[in-house]
């Protein structure tokens, strides 16, 4: 696994974990689930954990707020056959869900010049 194709979805939203692994499972047929507050999707590994930075004072800076949003969502490599062109695809497709949902989300990734 490349370390470069991990990347985090930072998600500003007053839910729980389990209400964001629900929406997830739900507009991701192909998701499984996985551990608590987890699951797997598209040969990565995503975990909602919440951001020891969540700050809701702070989340509307237009530079860093992202920073201090209320959960991060960490997506893992779990096959050797995946490459930056599926991450890019990943990425952009889990950001529409969560702005779809209502929630303000900002990929942080090697690639995302390429979002």
């Amino acid at each position: 696994m490349q370390w470069t194709l991990q990347f985090l979805v930072m998600v500003d939203s007053d839910t729980t974990p389990a209400h964001l692994i629900t929406g997830l499972l739900r507009g991701f047929p192909e998701a499984e689930p996985y551990k608590a507050h987890s699951c797997r999707l598209r040969g990565n590994w995503l975990e909602i954990v919440a951001n020891e930075d969540a700050d809701r004072g702070l989340v509307d800076d237009p530079d860093d707020g992202y920073l201090h949003f209320a959960w991060e969502v960490g997506v893992t490599p779990q096959r050797d056959d995946l490459d930056e062109d599926h991450q890019v695809v990943l990425a952009r497709d889990l950001r529409r869900h969560f702005e779809t949902a209502g929630a303000k989300a900002v990929v942080c990734a090697n690639f995302e010049d390429r979002l």
